[in-house]
């Protein structure tokens, strides 16, 4: 699909094409079933390999604490250089992030990490993922707006709220099944997931508008 670039807040069309949407809707619950996925799973994941549930609630909290904070950043960053690349940058990093964990998580299980060596990794490899990952619910938003005139948008956005409710809904009652097969099959099955998704938009979603400019940083104004 040729991609297509505009000037301006709309890219000559009042709503988002049904395609966008859909591309749209599969990264927002591609994300959110992989983290429904391993909400569900990394309490018995993580006493099945020693951690106590204080560290078990440490990453958890941790790595929601940095979504929040690191999402906002995102929004502003693909004012700069574009809706998509963004989303792409969350789905490929929540892709890499869960294969992390599930290679770590193995090896925990082999016993060649342990303890406090594997808490802390655990924790900074969660950190990263929720860092990357907060990308793409911001990009997909802002996407969705780009193309859609204010008449519209609302019910658009609400369209794309759905896809988070029904990742977060399945997510767990996936897990559980997946389970059966091991307790690291959900988090390969999300690795998958997100890395189909970023495939299917990198080659799919359209560039979109042009992302408006911004002033010279040399001579803008600075918060010291």
């Amino acid at each position: 699909m040729t991609d297509t670039v505009a000037t301006g807040s709309l890219a000559g069309t009042e709503r988002l094409d049904r395609q966008s949407l859909s591309l749209l809707f599969i990264g927002l619950f591609a994300t959110a079933i992989g983290q429904a996925f391993v909400f569900a799973i990394l309490p018995p994941l993580g006493r099945s390999v020693g951690l106590d549930e204080v560290r078990i609630t440490a990453i958890i909290s941790t790595s929601a604490l940095v979504f929040t904070l690191v999402a906002p950043f995102w929004g502003r960053f693909s004012d700069q250089i574009g809706r998509k690349p963004v989303i792409l940058i969350g789905l490929m990093g929540y892709c890499i992030g869960s294969l992390a964990f599930a290679v770590l998580f193995s090896l925990a299980g082999d016993g060649v990490i342990t303890g406090l060596t594997l808490f802390i990794i655990a924790l900074i490899i969660r950190s990263l993922q929720a860092a990357t990952m907060s990308a793409t619910s911001p990009g997909c938003t802002a996407y969705a707006a780009d193309h859609t005139v204010a008449q519209f948008r609302i019910k658009t956005l609400a369209r794309l709220s759905t896809a988070q409710s029904i990742g977060m809904i399945t997510g767990p009652v996936m897990a559980g099944l997946l389970a059966g097969l091991g307790l690291l099959a959900p988090l390969v099955v999300a690795s998958i997931l997100s890395g189909l998704a970023a495939a299917i938009i990198a080659l799919k979603l359209s560039k979109g508008v042009t992302p408006r400019s911004h002033p010279d940083p040399a001579t803008s104004p600075r918060l010291s």
